[in-house]
């Protein structure tokens, strides 16, 4: 077994696996028309172009959301003022049933918070929880005291959108929302509004009140730079599923 193995009594040992075999497929050959047919091109040199725009705008996409990130974590080092404590407390309630909700989903191969919690202890958990809490209030007093000075202001249209980007991305996720909110639309109602206007309110600093140079850099740069901003976030996830945590 590798040396790195999650399971200390089985990591860097010698190992006799039982294996059943349940099920045996063939592999699908797929034509080249067939390729070609899919993407709705005419030859392969058109398709090579087409999944270079592909890539191009998924990582446009993903740097997009590490800029962002990248803002709110400055932001959260920056901004010191006393918080709410009532306030601070009902965010602590929702951020502590999201992640234990997370923790036990064993459907959700994307679940970020599993994977960097699952081996936690019920202290690091709750410290973690207050973690987010804090930034999430710190964050949002910013961003509605900033919304009101420069008169931002989110339509009913804008927060429809972001709401149906959450359930479109498919029944697990929209049930998983509505189970975080406990079914109260109304509380869901005033979350999607607050996000929309954080959402309004970072693009508005990127694109008035920050310089932004724009730099190449491969795919494993992309994830170095998200890894570097989940360490901010309280979190650090590497290649085999272990982590650490900075607080």
């Amino acid at each position: 077994m590798p040396d790195n193995y999650p399971d200390s009594k089985a990591a860097g040992k010698l190992a006799n696996l039982r294996v059943t075999v349940k099920k045996i497929q063939q592999p699908v050959l797929i034509t080249e028309q067939q390729i070609l047919d899919k993407y709705k091109v005419t030859s392969i040199d058109e398709l090579k172009v087409k999944v270079k725009e592909l890539q191009n705008k998924e990582f446009m996409g993903l740097s997009q959301i590490l800029l962002r990130a990248r803002l709110l974590n400055q932001l959260d080092k920056m901004l010191d003022y006393d918080l709410p404590k009532q306030l601070l407390k009902s965010e602590y309630a929702v951020v502590r049933q999201n992640v234990l909700a997370a923790l036990k989903d064993n459907n959700n191969n994307n679940n970020g918070i599993k994977v960097a919690l699952d081996k936690s202890s019920d202290q690091d958990i709750e410290q973690y929880c207050q973690f987010v809490a804090t930034r999430r209030v710190r964050i949002g007093l910013f961003v509605l005291h900033y919304a009101d000075k420069k008169n931002i202001t989110v339509t009913n249209e804008e927060k429809n959108m972001l709401l149906l980007q959450y359930l479109n991305k498919g029944k697990e996720e929209a049930n998983a929302i509505m189970r975080a909110y406990n079914n109260n639309l109304r509380w869901l109602s005033n979350s999607i509004a607050m996000e929309a206007k954080e959402i309004k309110v970072i693009n508005h600093i990127l694109e008035n009140e920050v310089q932004i140079i724009e730099e190449p850099c491969t795919s494993d740069e992309i994830e170095g730079f998200a890894d570097e901003i989940s360490k901010d976030m309280g979190l650090s996830f590497t290649d085999d599923a272990s982590y650490k945590r900075k607080y």
